[in-house]
């Protein structure tokens, strides 16, 4: 059984490398919607400007306009009594002008501040829905930073377990093979025993086959010699030597066939 390492760094690594595109995805959105945030509190602040402007405009407009009026009545009362009623004409009808004037400005001054603050309540509504809009998005990222360290978690875990698994498959796999070595030590000294006791028997029964034929031998000679008691004790005993011989062909068959069913597994 050949050892075989398993390595688990590629799992992390996967991870970490999903884990940056992700990051950077969501590093990108960040950027761009706090780029239009920063957009919209510059038109903000623009708008804030020209109302500041509108307003010192407004101010100058009056201080001209009153200044402009006293100007008039002080010429009016320092004229000569003969240029009397030509001064109150040309002063009536520069008044006249000078009030189309600024009421024309007035009118023009009051159209701007109201587009001013028309797209100043729309940008305000749209500043707080850009707000709500990264409130939500925060939300959702702390969600999916709460749901990538669970997983970043489960994957610890997994990757622990994978650990103790392997190093238990290591453990089982040195244990194996000592049992291996230790079974095929043993079938060889098996095998060699049973080597020995096959020629053991070889040789017994040689010298057993030799040991009846000098009995049948033997036997023979006593029946020829017509001894009734003698040929019996040698007719018992060639039996039992035949007997003796047929078990151990029986036994070295035996041994044969198990040393057979043992090799095949």
């Amino acid at each position: 059984m050949d050892r075989y390492v398993v390595t688990n760094d590629c799992i992390p690594e996967i991870v970490h490398h999903s884990k940056i595109n992700e990051n950077s995805a969501q590093f990108f959105r960040r950027k761009n919607f706090l780029n239009g945030l920063q957009n919209a509190l510059n038109i903000l602040n623009g708008l804030e400007r020209c109302l500041q402007k509108t307003g010192k405009y407004e101010k100058k407009l009056l201080k001209c306009k009153s200044s402009h009026s006293h100007t008039h009545n002080n010429d009016w009362w320092e004229s000569e009594p003969s240029e009397g009623k030509e001064t109150k004409i040309s002063n009536t009808d520069k008044t006249t002008s000078s009030r189309n004037q600024v009421d024309l400005a007035e009118s023009w001054s009051t159209m701007s501040i109201v587009c001013l603050q028309y797209q100043y309540e729309e940008l305000s509504k749209r500043y707080e829905a850009l707000l709500q809009a990264y409130d939500e998005r925060c939300s959702a990222l702390s969600e999916r930073e709460r749901a990538v360290t669970r997983l970043q978690g489960r994957t610890d875990r997994m990757r622990a377990q994978l650990v103790h698994a392997h190093q238990a498959l290591l453990s089982v796999g040195d244990k194996y093979l000592m049992l291996r070595g230790k079974k095929m030590m043993q079938k060889k000294w098996y095998e060699e025993r049973l080597e020995a006791l096959k020629r053991l028997l070889q040789e017994i029964t040689f010298e057993a086959e030799r040991a009846e034929f000098e009995l049948n031998s033997q036997t023979q000679e006593s029946v020829e010699s017509e001894d009734v008691d003698t040929s019996l004790l040698v007719s018992e005993i060639s039996r039992c030597n035949s007997l003796f011989l047929e078990n151990l062909r029986l036994k070295t068959d035996l041994e044969c066939v198990s040393t057979q069913h043992n090799d095949t597994y």
